[in-house]
């Protein structure tokens, strides 16, 4: 009987690989816009490192997704930014990776900030065959065997980014060329395929040791496959010393997170998020919890 509930619910998981993509990483909206837009490679003119693990109702079942993403970046030159980020996802029987490369160029003129970005790299899928797995497939089945023998995959990006003078920034982005066309011959179904961000920037009584803002943001996601979803959320930094966020998805999910920055050097931000409604009533979910560490190296900023 419990090998029987394990097999249901790794089936189940897998059909839900959309909870990666239907609740994206808050680091893309409040942490690192370069996990959500390539148009944000080196924007902050220093070397920045980023690092992000998000655990889908840890302890709550077996197989639960998890994912891990890594991203370093930079600026080169006067105008230019070069990036690497990577992700890493499983759940149940199937691993996914990706790695991809970045470049982005600043076409900035006078306090209007315009950057375009492009991005390149690669993705594959497996199923869990290794002895350690909680969830594993047969080792002598032939399916899994075919599926395991496929080829990386190509996958690609392209973002614009616009900031004013006036604390408003516009963002769009295809983050994975290779979810839309046919030359990557990419099985999956729930990636997004147009991504959209406005948010504006307000400052509030500023002070001796620093000032407190909050930033108001609209995102509109276009899901491979499924119904876009609307993001509604702001985030609140208090004096430089703690930050506040909190969004709301429109498919009836809400994440809410606190950060503490130092000296806009070092960041460690948690975030929880509600986990999907209907998903509760079979599996028990008790949300997603999400780490970020940022690190950044160097004196100035951009």
């Amino acid at each position: 009987m419990k090998a029987f509930i394990t097999f249901i619910v790794s089936v189940v998981t897998m059909a839900q690989m959309g909870w990666a993509q239907l609740n994206p990483s808050p680091s893309q909206y409040f942490h690192n816009l370069l996990f959500q837009n390539v148009a944000a490679t080196g924007m902050d003119g220093r070397v920045r490192i980023d690092g992000a693990y998000r655990n889908v109702s840890p302890n709550t079942f077996v197989g639960a997704p998890v994912n891990q993403l890594f991203s370093i970046q930079g600026k080169v030159g006067g105008r230019s930014g070069v990036g690497l980020q990577f992700q890493q996802e499983s759940a149940g029987l199937l691993n996914r990776s990706r790695i991809l490369g970045s470049y982005a160029l600043d076409l900035s003129s006078g306090q209007t900030r315009v950057r375009l970005g492009v991005g390149l790299g690669t993705m594959l899928s497996r199923i869990n065959q290794s002895g350690g797995a909680v969830i594993r497939g047969e080792i002598g089945d032939p399916l899994i065997a075919a599926f395991n023998e496929q080829k990386m995959k190509v996958d690609g990006s392209i973002g614009a980014l616009v900031e004013t003078g006036q604390g408003w920034m516009i963002m769009t982005s295809i983050p994975s060329l290779g979810a839309i066309q046919e030359f990557s011959a990419y099985d999956g179904v729930d990636y997004a395929v147009l991504n959209f961000m406005v948010s504006k920037k307000l400052n509030f009584a500023k002070t001796q040791d620093g000032s407190v803002s909050v930033q108001p943001l609209l995102g509109y996601r276009l899901i491979k496959g499924l119904p876009g979803i609307v993001d509604m959320g702001a985030s609140m930094n208090y004096q430089g010393w703690i930050k506040f966020c909190g969004i709301y998805h429109s498919n009836n999910e809400v994440a809410l997170g606190v950060g503490i920055p130092y000296k806009e050097k070092l960041s460690i931000d948690f975030t929880y998020n509600t986990g999907k409604v209907y998903t509760k009533n079979y599996l028990n979910t008790a949300g997603t919890m999400e780490l970020h560490l940022m690190l950044t190296l160097g004196k100035t900023k951009q």
